[in-house]
């Protein structure tokens, strides 16, 4: 077992140098014929290994007297991309606030694991936010950038703001122009550009300096589904370029592609991390098991799929035309399904085994969490 552990973890430490998202590494080495536990041993042994960036500790934020954060206790690992969820008005941007120094902690401390002169908690960052300030770009949920100026002035603008040199501004701005898509305007007025544009923008103005962090709050908010998958490409991207991305986000279903671990914020805490595949794992025992049939006639069959004695079938959901199953039996629910529509000669349209997507773990911590 320790040999398949370290073939596999050596498997996982080259893909992750080369780019690779853990998620695309663990359906590769299922492929391979890897087991579950050891491909999880493995990614466990090579997180053990990173290095943990960013060490939030203890740490409690009010308003007012309303606790908004209280104890705190996170670590985000250098060159990751760690996503932060919990309903609306749960904390998120506060957190992200306090983390950056725009807020102090009332009890509690963030620390950088990194070089910055002295300046290592966020007490400190907070009196002299000058001392780290070329550490983090963040990036708000409104952009940041002036309508007003184009882009290439914005850039300008914000690269005078940590005091770089002509020669320095003018490399990071081809360079930004041309990762982000922004060369064909640079000359043009950011408050006429797209929506999608101008977070790209936004974006760039964040990393003008060359931040080792990037933080974004609600990146794709108001975004179509066409823009949100540009933006979550470009973030990979960025990432990819040796940058530790922290995301702050509602976007469930679209987080667990691309994200290498997800917090979970409620009730004034993070309530879980890990994985989005560790925290299937962890918090639901069930599959999901999504048909579609020509005929549409569901409650017919899905009364007689209930009859069946043994068959354990946890809920079933009913959208567009199609039925999903939750069940911790997937391979045995397929063969009644199956075997019930030949009876009654129902033709499949498309049937898929999934586990539950990360929305639907979220809902399940909430509840175990009221």
């Amino acid at each position: 077992m320790p040999q398949a552990t370290a073939e596999v973890r050596d498997f996982i430490a080259h893909a992750l140098a080369k780019g690779a998202q853990p998620e695309e590494i663990r359906i590769a080495l299922l492929k391979k014929g890897w087991p579950d536990d050891i491909i999880e041993t493995a990614f466990h042994a090579e997180k053990g290994a990173s290095k943990s960036i960013v060490q939030i500790q203890n740490l409690t934020k009010s308003f007012d007297r309303n606790i908004v954060l209280n104890c705190i206790n996170l670590d985000i690992y250098e060159g990751e991309i760690f996503a932060l969820i919990g309903v609306s008005g749960c904390g998120k941007t506060t957190l992200l606030n306090t983390i950056v120094g725009f807020a102090e902690p009332d009890e509690g401390s963030v620390r950088l694991n990194m070089d910055v002169s002295s300046i290592v908690t966020t007490d400190l960052l907070f009196r002299n936010p000058h001392g780290i300030k070329k550490v983090f770009g963040f990036s708000t949920q409104t952009g940041s950038f002036y309508e007003n100026l184009t882009v290439d002035e914005n850039l300008e603008y914000f690269a005078s703001l940590y005091g770089l040199s002509p020669a320095t501004i003018s490399r990071s701005r081809e360079s930004l122009l041309k990762l982000l898509g922004l060369t064909t305007c640079s000359d043009q007025l950011a408050g006429t550009l797209s929506k999608g544009m101008q977070k790209r923008l936004d974006i760039a103005c964040a990393l003008i300096h060359d931040p080792k962090i990037l933080i974004l709050d609600e990146p794709v908010a108001n975004l179509d589904p066409f823009l949100r998958k540009e933006i979550w490409s470009l973030i990979k991207e960025i990432n990819k370029q040796g940058k530790t991305v922290i995301i702050a986000s509602h976007f469930l279903s679209e987080l667990e592609e691309f994200c290498t671990r997800i917090g979970v914020l409620y009730n004034h805490g993070i309530v879980a991390v890990g994985t989005p595949l560790e925290l299937k794992k962890y918090y639901t025992q069930n599959y999901e098991v999504i048909f579609q049939t020509k005929s549409h006639r569901y409650p017919v069959l899905l009364n007689r799929l209930k009859q069946q004695r043994g068959l354990h079938i946890a809920r079933v959901h009913t959208e567009n035309n199609r039925v999903t199953l939750y069940t911790p039996e997937p391979q045995e629910t397929l063969r009644v399904l199956l075997h019930l529509m030949s009876q009654s000669k129902e033709e499949l349209v498309d049937i898929d085994v999934n586990r539950p997507t990360v929305r639907e773990i979220f809902e399940t911590m909430v509840k175990k969490n009221e």
